[in-house]
C-alpha cells in the first residue's frame, strides 16, 4: 500500500530523509541568519573536524566517510571558499595539513553554536532521555564504509 502525501513516511529511510532535509534547512536558515553564507551542513561537518593544528585530508575523509578522491574533491572546493588552506605537515615533508582560515574558524564557531541550539530546541521538544536515545540509536547504525555489500 501506497501512503498519500498527507500520511506519515511508510518506512524508516523516508523518516530518517526528512528528518536530515528538516535539520540541514534549519542549520542553513541560522547560518544565513548569522551573516554567513550558504555552505553546505557537510562543509560544517568538515571544518569541526579539523583541530587547531590541522588534519590530513585522508583524516577528514574518514571521519566524513567518504573516499579519499571525494575527501580531496571536498578539500579543494574548502580551499576555494578560503574556509581551509593545505600547509606543509612539518612531521611528513609528503603530506599537506589541512588548517582552518580565520574564515574557516569563523564559520566553524558559528556552525558548532547553530548545531548547538538545534540539538536544544530538540531537546526541549522531545525531552533530555528521548534525545539521547534517539542519538544514541543512530550512532549505532552503520556508516556507508562500514556496511555488508548490499549484492550479497
Amino acid at each position: 500500500m501506497r501512503p498519500d502525501e498527507t500520511t506519515s513516511p511508510s518506512h524508516i529511510g523516508a523518516a530518517l530523509d526528512h528528518a536530515l532535509q528538516t535539520w540541514r534547512a534549519e542549520f542553513q536558515a541560522r547560518m544565513l541568519a548569522l551573516g554567513h553564507e550558504v555552505v553546505t551542513e557537510a562543509a560544517a561537518q568538515a571544518l569541526l573536524h579539523i583541530p587547531a593544528d590541522g588534519a590530513t585530508q585522508s583524516a577528514i575523509g574518514r571521519a566524513l566517510g567518504v573516499s579519499k578522491q571525494a575527501a580531496q574533491q571536498f578539500v579543494n572546493r574548502l580551499v576555494r571558499l578560503n574556509l581551509v588552506q593545505r600547509r606543509p605537515d612539518p612531521s611528513d615533508h609528503r603530506a599537506n595539513r589541512v588548517i582552518l582560515t580565520e574564515q574557516g574558524r569563523a564559520f566553524a564557531d558559528a556552525a558548532a553554536e547553530v548545531t548547538a541550539r538545534i540539538e536544544a530546541r530538540y531537546r526541549a521538544d522531545m525531552g533530555n532521555s528521548a534525545f539521547a536515545f534517539l542519538k544514541a540509536t543512530l550512532t549505532r547504525l552503520p556508516r556507508g564504509d562500514e556496511m555488508d555489500d548490499a549484492a550479497e
